[in-house]
């Protein structure tokens, strides 16, 4: 399994709430508000691939937050502005 962590970061430097498609929001809503965005950054960070051998689905889920959880945090210091 290969996980990538994405980032958006907004025009201030700060991260961007508005691209990612989250929650209960509807597509049409999303992508007028996407958009209207002006200048935003999508930032990748392609982490280590995890191997599914071994692995239940609980297991490997279990892994795969914890990796994406740690990756998110490593690029957000990397990218955002405080």
């Amino acid at each position: 399994m290969q996980p990538l962590i994405l980032c958006y970061q907004g025009p201030d430097g700060r991260l961007d709430s508005v691209m990612p498609y989250i929650g209960e929001m509807s597509f049409g809503t999303h992508l007028k508000d996407v958009l209207g965005r002006s200048r935003v950054r999508a930032h990748v960070l392609p982490l280590p691939a995890i191997s599914v051998e071994g692995h239940t689905v609980h297991t490997l889920t279990d892994e795969l937050l914890r990796h994406m959880r740690e990756g998110l945090a490593e690029l957000q210091a990397q990218v955002l502005l405080k």
